[in-house]
């Protein structure tokens, strides 16, 4: 039966690779786009850099910073955000699956113009970066960390960095604790799980603060890795006028032969049905035929992660914090519904 399935798999994902682009493409061969309407189009596949940070998110963005490269922050005191995300491999890895505390499942995606983003991780678990930023500080293959051991980290070592840019940091303390939450931060992920069931709910709920602001921290540093000067974005750049001829901005990094693929791009192969916008995607899932990993619910179990998220774009936690709140995702998910998932990604491994 798994045979049959992975195999109906492949045969969908030939044809919608293959046979439909290659069908498409003979019908509207000669459909090529005038320049004014490939100059509109050009346009909007331009990078725009983010906005710039004000006063406090910069003091947020530099506590992010410190906090990307510090391996405390994982139960073995050696994997940071930089483990994966190495600075000088494009914040990848280069490797075939990303590897913390243990060997994961899937390799490190970029965080290069992260800030462009719609949802997060391969199935859209995560409607903000900041929720995104958190996943691997608790993922078990990942950091292996604990909140509560997080917000130790800060007490401890960042107190006067957090304070001068979320304010005043709660002050927990632990029955039978009389060197701190742990002197030394060699606990357990199952210590630091009972250290923290043991404190009442309104001190939970501030550690949780304390960890959303975490995560706030490492998105602003993370919104700055910013790419917006490749070939493609020059030419887009200097072609600054819709009656002006396009070979007028070529140069050798984009030359004629880019721009012959740009007009195919935009036309008869019909690449921008998916791949149009800023970041050349539309930002959306699209089920063609591939096999997941044993388990997986893809877009569906990320609806049933986003439901029980406690750092969703409409936490409390993120309350006033107006680019999370006012997001597209965060706008899209009033409209997302298990049948209409279901009917997109009809083809599950489970």
């Amino acid at each position: 039966m798994q045979l049959t399935t992975n195999f109906f798999r492949i045969l969908v994902g030939y044809l919608l690779l293959v046979v439909f682009p290659l069908s498409l493409y003979a019908g509207q061969r000669g459909d090529l786009l005038n320049d004014q309407d490939l100059w509109r189009l050009v346009q909007s596949l331009g990078m725009s850099p983010p906005n710039k940070l004000d006063s406090q998110e910069r003091r947020m963005a530099e506590l992010g910073q410190a906090l990307f490269f510090d391996t405390r922050l994982s139960s073995n005191q050696e994997v940071s955000c930089a483990t994966c995300h190495k600075p000088e491999l494009d914040f990848t890895d280069g490797r075939k699956t990303a590897k913390g505390v243990r060997v994961t499942n899937r390799n490190t995606p970029t965080l290069l113009n992260v800030f462009s983003g719609t949802w997060y991780f391969w199935d859209g678990r995560a409607d903000n970066l900041a929720a995104q930023a958190l996943g691997p500080l608790e993922n078990p293959k990942e950091h292996q960390a604990h909140r509560l051991q997080v917000y130790d980290i800060i007490r401890r070592f960042y107190e006067a960095s957090y304070e001068d840019a979320f304010g005043p940091l709660p002050d927990i303390k632990l029955a039978n604790d009389k060197n701190g939450l742990a002197a030394k931060n060699f606990l357990s992920v199952e210590q630091w799980q009972q250290r923290f069931l043991s404190l009442q709910a309104p001190l939970r709920s501030q550690v949780n603060r304390v960890f959303a602001n975490v995560g706030l921290a490492l998105a602003l540093f993370q919104k700055q890795f910013v790419a917006i000067d490749s070939p493609f974005d020059q030419f887009a750049a200097s072609w600054t006028d819709s009656k002006r001829p396009p070979e007028l901005s070529l140069s050798k990094a984009f030359g004629a032969a880019e721009l012959r693929g740009l007009r195919l791009f935009t036309g008869p192969a019909q690449c921008m049905s998916c791949h149009h916008g800023p970041n050349f995607s539309d930002q959306q899932f699209h089920q063609v035929g591939f096999p997941t990993l044993a388990g997986e619910l893809g877009r569906l179990g990320a609806k049933q992660s986003l439901e029980k998220d406690e750092f969703a774009c409409d936490s409390v936690y993120f309350k006033g914090v107006s680019w999370i709140e006012n997001s597209e995702a965060c706008q899209e998910k009033a409209f997302l519904n298990s049948f209409g998932w279901f009917i997109c990604n009809p083809l599950r491994s489970d």
